[in-house]
């Protein structure tokens, strides 16, 4: 009842799917420092640490150099080269 007010009331009003989580998925992009293409099938974990399925992902830097980045000032990507550990750390947004 009330969802049927909310379709006549609001001329924007997207009704939502119900969407189950199957599992989690980490995608690393440490491929993104060096100029090559990651196929990969990114196996999704369940709740139990059982594979429920395979999430096919491909990454691939489209343009710029991380020094190009560095000396830019690139908002969409935050850089930090920490010298102690030799580690590149590339966080997208």
């Amino acid at each position: 009842v009330i969802r049927s007010y909310f379709k006549r009331a609001d001329p924007f009003y997207d009704e939502q799917e119900n969407h189950s989580l199957i599992g989690v998925a980490n995608v690393f992009l440490e491929s993104l420092f060096y100029d090559v293409k990651l196929q990969y099938a990114v196996p999704i974990v369940n709740q139990k640490g059982e594979v429920a399925g395979r999430l096919h992902v491909e990454v691939m830097r489209i343009s710029g150099d991380i020094v190009e980045r560095l000396a830019g000032g690139d908002d969409a990507a935050d850089i930090s080269f920490d010298k102690e550990s030799h580690e590149n750390k590339l966080t997208c947004m």
